[in-house]
């Protein structure tokens, strides 16, 4: 396992080699935004008010993003409580902006990200590459502001993507059709 970690630790390094100014700004953007799913609730909230959206539709967003939270910052992170790169190699991760408290694994952020991209691309299949691009930038951006190893960030991803198959129904969810209301039991 410590041979895995040690990868794990080479990997970040490699990937946050190179700190252009503009990239700084995007991944230190990516990161704030994505803070508690604000992105992606932004984006329910913004195709509920152009009624592309409906309600119950929000709620399952809402209700994914909290869950991929819940689940990694509540049940996980105590368990595993693996130091975040900085913590565990001080002066030699950069941090941009706040440094995060807590453990690092899983990624919270990207838990989310990746909940909530999985339901928004079940809902609206013209925009999957756009969602699904925007989860994978929010992840490196976890990486390259130094608050996540590369593992972190990929459980982040298993477990939102596991979150939000679940908030649409599991398989059932992929066969139903997602732009419709969701179905209500008729009354006995």
């Amino acid at each position: 396992m410590s041979a895995i970690l040690h990868v794990d630790a080479l990997v970040r390094g490699w990937l946050t080699l190179w700190h252009p100014w503009w990239l700084d700004i995007t991944m230190a953007t990516l990161s704030v935004v994505s803070t508690s799913g604000a992105v992606w609730l932004a984006i329910g909230a913004v195709q509920a008010a152009r009624r592309r959206l409906l309600l119950p539709r929000l709620w399952q967003l809402t209700l994914a993003i909290l869950t991929a939270l819940l689940v990694s910052d509540e049940i996980v992170k105590p368990l595993v409580h693996r130091p975040r790169p900085f913590v565990a190699q001080p002066g030699l991760v950069r941090i941009l902006g706040n440094p995060p408290t807590g453990s690092g694994f899983p990624s919270a952020h990207v838990a989310a990200a990746f909940a909530a991209a999985w339901v928004l691309a079940q809902l609206f299949p013209r925009g999957r590459v756009a969602f699904w691009s925007l989860a994978g930038a929010i992840a490196c951006s976890r990486i390259y502001v130094g608050a996540h190893y590369p593992l972190d960030v990929m459980a982040g991803a298993l477990l939102g993507a596991a979150v939000g198959w679940l908030a649409i129904g599991g398989s059932d969810g992929l066969t139903r059709n997602p732009m419709a209301a969701p179905s209500q039991a008729p009354n006995p």
